[in-house]
């Protein structure tokens, strides 16, 4: 994969994406399953719905950022890019 120059702020966003994504993951287990809620069966507590609902926003955000940056206008490969910006975002998740 060749070194693309990619952006801090890009790095940064895509990491912070993971990051919330993985938190959503977190969430959905800690609610009732989604077969008894859509059965009426169970429901999230207003806390867990608040959590999962600020985390899918910011997500969401993270979504936008990443994708309207502007770095992007000028990549020639956007399947190589895309990976190479996932590489750098996991490597910056395993750093902390």
């Amino acid at each position: 994969m060749p070194d693309l120059d990619i952006p801090d702020d890009l790095v940064r966003a895509k990491a912070d994406f993971l990051a919330t994504e993985a938190r959503l993951d977190a969430l959905g287990r800690e609610q009732p399953p989604s077969r008894q809620i859509a059965a009426g069966e169970a429901e999230p507590t207003p806390e867990q719905q608040a959590a999962w609902d600020e985390a899918w926003a910011r997500l969401q955000a993270l979504t936008t950022e990443i994708q309207t940056h502007t770095w992007w206008a000028g990549v020639d490969n956007v399947p190589e890019a895309r990976a190479a910006l996932m590489a750098a975002a996991k490597e910056r998740v395993a750093q902390g």
